[in-house]
C-alpha cells in the first residue's frame, strides 16, 4: 500500500500526495493501477466517473506548488484521452513533443469531398481519421484544431447552400461552442457527427427524387415504342443521353413492373 500524506478539496478536484518511498520504473504502473480500480469503485458504488492525472515526481516539499499547478495542466490532456482516464507524465509528454500541429491536407480534402457528395460512411471515416491525429497533439494544438475542423464543416455547408434552392437548414452557430462546452475529443466530434447526418438524409431524398424522374422516362421511352421489337438498351441510353451501363441499372429497378422485353 501507498501511504497518502494529505488529501485536499478544492474546486471540484481532490488533490492526492502520495508517499512512494524511492521510485522505480514500476512506480508510475502501480499506482497507476490502483487509481484504475478506485476509479472503478466509485463508479460502481455511486455512478461517479473521474480522471486521474499524476505529477512528476517531487523530490522536495518546497516543489509542491509547481508541481501542483503542472499537474492541473496535464489535466487538460482529458481532451485527449478521453473521460476517466489516468494521464501520467509520459501521457503528456509525447504529446508535447509532438511537433505536427496539422491536419493532414489529404484528410481535410477527402472530409469535404465526403460532405459536398452527401457519403455519410466516407464523413464519418474521415472525422474518425481525424480526430485520431488531433488526440497525438498538445493540448494548445487541439483547441487550435478543433477550431479549424468546425471552420471547414461550416465553409462547406456554405459552399453546398450556394448551389441549392432550398439551403440546408443547420445550426452552424453551435459549432463554434463546441471546444468550451465539451470536455473531450469524443464528445466533439460526436456532435459534430449529429450536425452533419441531417445532410445524408436531404441527399438520399434529392438522389431517390432524381432516380424516380429518370425511371419514369425510361416506362414513358418503352411505352412509347412499345411496337418497336428492336428497341434496345443502347437506344434508350441515346435518347436519354446517359451511358447504357447506368440506364441498365435504372432498368432493373423496374423491368419487373413495365411490360415488353429489351434486347
Amino acid at each position: 500500500m501507498i501511504p497518502v500524506d494529505a488529501v485536499d478539496l478544492r474546486e471540484e478536484h481532490f488533490v492526492l500526495l502520495l508517499d512512494i518511498g524511492k521510485p522505480d520504473e514500476e512506480t508510475y504502473e502501480r499506482i497507476s493501477a490502483l487509481m484504475r480500480k478506485s476509479q472503478k469503485i466509485i463508479n460502481d458504488l455511486y455512478h461517479i466517473t473521474f480522471t486521474v492525472a499524476l505529477s512528476d515526481i517531487v523530490p522536495s516539499y518546497n516543489e509542491l506548488t509547481y508541481s501542483y499547478e503542472r499537474t492541473l495542466d496535464y489535466l487538460q490532456y482529458r481532451m485527449n484521452v478521453g473521460a476517466n482516464a489516468v494521464i501520467t507524465p509520459d501521457t503528456v509528454r509525447v504529446r508535447e513533443d509532438n511537433h505536427d500541429a496539422q491536419i493532414p491536407p489529404e484528410l481535410e480534402r477527402k472530409l469535404i469531398e465526403g460532405i459536398k457528395s452527401g457519403r455519410q460512411e466516407q464523413v464519418h471515416q474521415e472525422l474518425g481519421r481525424i480526430r485520431g491525429v488531433i488526440s497525438e497533439m498538445s493540448s494548445d494544438a487541439v483547441i487550435q484544431s478543433v477550431v479549424h475542423v468546425g471552420i471547414i464543416i461550416k465553409q462547406t455547408i456554405r459552399e453546398i447552400n450556394q448551389n441549392k434552392v432550398s439551403p440546408l437548414t443547420l445550426d452552424l452557430r453551435s459549432i463554434d461552442g463546441l471546444v468550451f462546452e465539451k470536455e473531450t475529443l469524443e464528445e466533439i466530434f460526436e456532435a459534430f457527427v449529429q450536425i452533419l447526418d441531417p445532410i445524408f438524409a436531404d441527399h438520399k431524398e434529392v438522389v431517390e427524387n432524381k432516380v424516380q424522374v429518370i425511371v419514369d422516362t425510361i416506362k414513358d421511352v418503352i411505352q412509347t415504342n412499345y411496337a418497336n421489337g428492336n428497341l434496345s438498351l443502347q437506344e434508350i441510353s441515346d435518347l436519354l443521353k446517359m451511358s447504357p451501363a447506368y440506364v441498365g441499372r435504372i432498368f432493373k429497378k423496374i423491368r419487373n413492373r413495365v411490360g415488353g422485353r429489351l434486347h
